[in-house]
């Protein structure tokens, strides 16, 4: 492992987003870390130039497809390892540092996946957030990592195809305070309602998909 994309797709967020990029280092035990912005529709044109245009790299998906959508169009470019997250955490300091050494002491041939935590309030999936090695990226066709039925909730295959394997691992060290409606009710945004429509409808394929044996990347 040389680089790090940290994946983020992001709609109608830009405040948020910018404290989410403001908390990734552009470095940590010696592997570069660079941001990947995807934002989610035509109407963020604006907000897409504007941080296209301060030097971090970002994509602009024409139509509003979801998270999943636009984290797999996003993956498909990357070459090395990918953190996936979201666009209304804070990383706290050391946190992404944790995750490599855990990374680095778990999987030395890039092949594994390790969770990062939620400090306080509303608890995620443990696969919320991850940071994937390069060769189990690799199992996956055009990098794809979430099954593409699914249009927000898509973690937890990643994290079943993880544990199947015996490459999964969890860094308590490796912390994030997300900014959830349920938490802070402030937060509650169009963003967040809009992924909300789409739960029962991506956790009934979860079920489906469980109960016939299948795993994306399996």
């Amino acid at each position: 492992m040389k680089h790090i994309d940290v994946v983020i797709p992001t709609r109608g967020r830009r405040a948020r987003l910018e404290k989410t990029l403001a908390s990734i280092p552009p470095e940590a035990e010696g592997i570069e870390i660079q941001a990947l912005v995807i934002f989610d529709g035509a109407s963020e044109a604006q907000d897409f130039e504007a941080i296209k245009a301060r030097g971090i790299p970002a994509i602009l998906s024409e139509k509003h497809r979801g998270a999943v959508a636009c984290r797999n169009q996003a993956l498909a470019g990357t070459k090395d390892a990918v953190l996936y997250a979201v666009d209304d955490i804070i990383f706290q300091p050391g946190s992404i540092a944790a995750g490599i050494r855990t990374f680095r002491a778990h999987f030395p041939d890039d092949d594994g996946a390790v969770g990062f935590i939620q400090i306080g309030g509303v608890s995620f999936h443990p696969s919320g957030i991850a940071l994937v090695g390069a060769a189990f990226m690799n199992r996956y066709p055009k990098r794809e990592l979430f099954f593409p039925g699914y249009f927000h909730f898509a973690s937890q295959e990643v994290y079943e195809l993880a544990r199947k394997l015996g490459k999964w691992a969890a860094e308590p060290q490796a912390g994030v305070i997300h900014y959830h409606p349920d938490r802070f009710p402030a937060m509650r945004d169009l963003t967040h309602v809009e992924a909300r429509a789409h739960k029962q409808r991506d956790m009934a394929l979860a079920k489906t998909r469980k109960m016939r044996g299948l795993i994306w990347g399996a």
